[in-house]
């Protein structure tokens, strides 16, 4: 934890030896994709679950192309469908239209933009007094905001800033929203500075946090 005058607080994240890495999604991608290859699988890309033309009672999947060609796959009583889609997943949609389960939907008031930190050298020993101990999950607390910086096996961070975005009452009335801190590249570096003193962002911190898409938070509860 790193207060606004630069102290750290260090609490152990589990045991001994037990730290938490960030993974590059688009190697993650890459690692599936090389093993359901190999693995005899094949792969097709561009195609949306049609919810209009699936039916999970009759074990019939429905796919749609970027050319709006249907592509119908027939399931056997033993096949396994599992669904890697995401908060939007339509799979999950298609099993509560099904009545396998419900769920709900809640988007929070707050959003988050991801922000680059530079690479350091890495560390197998615990350096609580360490600025950046790679080893660690960093939190940078300041009230209805924050940042969090996440280690990657390369020695360097995945920064993530989680603030407000500004569409109702209360939140206009919020110090630091997305819209006020990314108005401009300048606006951006100043709050990096006030609010983030001792992080070591990237050089092109401030024009990604103007830049980088801004993605929401929400919880989806689901009931079989």
């Amino acid at each position: 934890m790193h207060d606004l005058n630069g102290t750290t607080t260090y609490t152990p994240y589990g045991r001994e030896g037990e730290c938490n890495f960030c993974v590059d999604r688009s190697k993650l991608n890459e690692f599936w994709n090389d093993t359901v290859e190999n693995a005899g699988a094949s792969l097709h890309f561009n195609r949306a679950l049609s919810l209009e033309h699936t039916s999970l009672e009759e074990r019939r999947l429905c796919f749609v192309d970027s050319a709006g060609g249907k592509h119908s796959v027939d399931l056997s009583p033993d096949t396994v469908v599992i669904g890697c889609d995401g908060a939007g997943s339509r799979l999950r949609y298609a099993l509560s239209n099904a009545g396998v389960l419900t769920f709900t939907e809640e988007l929070i008031g707050h959003e988050y933009k991801e922000v680059p930190f530079v690479a350091l050298s890495t560390s197998d020993e615990h350096q609580e007094s360490s600025a950046m101990h790679n080893g660690s999950i960093h939190i940078w607390p300041r009230g209805d905001f924050f940042l969090m910086a996440l280690a990657n096996l390369d020695g360097s961070f995945t920064g993530t800033i989680y603030a407000r975005n500004g569409p109702n009452d209360e939140d206009r009335t919020a110090d630091v929203t997305f819209p006020s801190i990314t108005k401009d590249e300048a606006t951006a570096q100043a709050f990096l500075l006030k609010y983030f003193p001792d992080a070591q962002l990237g050089p092109n911190a401030a024009a990604e946090l103007v830049s980088n898409p801004q993605s929401r938070l929400g919880s989806i509860r689901c009931n079989t």
